[in-house]
């Protein structure tokens, strides 16, 4: 059955955080991945003041929903 996988899919915008987050959960009770886009504060001294940055899943994360194999730059098989 087509998206029987996937349990849970959504995208929450945060404006407090200036960030927009994507969950996808494939059936592993520990959560979802999450993917974020947030952009930091102008008056954040740092070069990085007003740009955008993405965070994603990886292998080996800290709390990660499922294991990730890497099969190429940007691509990873999920689950062992």
């Amino acid at each position: 059955m087509p998206l029987s996988w996937c349990n849970h899919a959504g995208v929450t915008a945060d404006e407090s955080e200036d960030s927009v987050t994507v969950h996808i959960s494939v059936g592993d009770p520990r959560g979802a991945f999450t993917f974020t886009v947030r952009r930091v504060p102008d008056d954040t001294d740092s070069v990085l003041a007003g740009r955008l940055l993405m965070h994603v899943p990886y292998p080996d994360a800290p709390c990660g929903h499922r294991p990730l194999t890497p099969l190429h730059d940007g691509t990873y098989l999920i689950g062992s």
